[in-house]
């Protein structure tokens, strides 16, 4: 029997067939859209949300299921001695506390810890490789902790949406601030920080072009900032749902500040429902690397 069965959910930014094929147990957060509940990562996919969300798409999501994650709890206790559950940022989904709770009755006591996440996909996805290489060395769930502990209130990057829509029509943004933005073409700066889009600051661009300059120059000092604490950096490039003109405009600015090795990694399909397909991200990502070494 295994140490430890790892369970994440769909805003790692993963389908349910593509963590299983990694070694994840796999819960869906629930996406509506429109009315219809889906399952995120098992009805629904990436794909699935760049073909049917529109400009005025009544879009919702609601926490994962508890009989999803009562079931998941016991499919890895079927196979480990523990389940550590890696959920989406408790800043973004009640779904934590739900965890928690269940957890804590008897039949999980002791043997399910639900992390203490802030992570949305880029923070998490990164590490698909390394967690897929510690579960084949069937790591501690000590070790697992450090993993995702060395993240922890590390996690700063900004996305710019390609315009105010998405976050108007799902309740992120007032009427009067949406009017006003788009009104004078405003282009926003959403700074994403530890894990939620509310306690990070908005900064106003006047143009696309000015908001690439300003999220690659942020991301720039992020990484001095990580650096001189001696962290390994990696700097990611944050795709909306597509790759377009504004990926190929940000990877050249980077380049231009001798920056070549630049990751490209996704907003999962929860978030992007609210903020919308389109437009571009960055940040800068602490690297603890993808091989696994066994503690001693």
């Amino acid at each position: 029997m295994k140490k430890v069965s790892l369970l994440v959910d769909s805003s790692m930014g993963l389908t349910k067939k593509e963590a299983n094929e990694i070694g994840l147990n796999f819960v869906p957060i629930i996406a509506s859209l429109n009315g219809k509940d889906y399952e995120s990562g098992i009805d629904i996919d990436m794909q699935w949300l760049i073909d049917n969300l529109k400009k005025d798409s009544d879009f919702k999501t609601a926490a994962c299921k508890p009989s999803d994650l009562i079931e998941a709890y016991k499919r890895g206790l079927k196979e480990s001695e523990h389940v550590l559950y890696v959920p989406i940022s408790k800043h973004l989904s009640s779904t934590i506390e739900t965890a928690k709770m269940i957890a804590n009755e008897d039949e999980f006591k002791g043997k399910v810890t639900v992390y203490d996440s802030e992570f949305i996909g880029p923070w998490l996805l990164q590490f698909k490789n390394l967690l897929k290489n510690m579960i084949s060395k069937d790591a501690s769930l000590e070790e697992f902790n450090e993993v995702f502990d060395s993240q922890k209130n590390e996690m700063i990057g900004w996305v710019c949406p390609k315009n105010l829509d998405r976050l108007y029509h799902s309740g992120r943004l007032s009427r009067a601030k949406y009017l006003s933005g788009s009104l004078l073409k405003i282009t926003p700066i959403i700074e994403i920080k530890n894990g939620s889009l509310n306690n990070g600051e908005v900064i106003k661009a006047r143009s696309k072009d000015k908001a690439i300059k300003i999220i690659v120059e942020k991301t720039i000092e992020r990484k001095k900032q990580l650096e001189d604490l001696g962290k390994n950096t990696k700097v990611v490039v944050v795709t909306l749902g597509i790759e377009n003109e504004l990926y190929d405009q940000m990877k050249k600015s980077f380049n231009d500040y001798g920056i070549n090795e630049i990751f490209s990694l996704s907003l999962p399909t929860e978030i992007l429902g609210h903020v919308g397909i389109g437009g571009i991200g960055g940040g800068c990502i602490i690297d603890i690397g993808e091989e696994y070494k066994p503690k001693k």
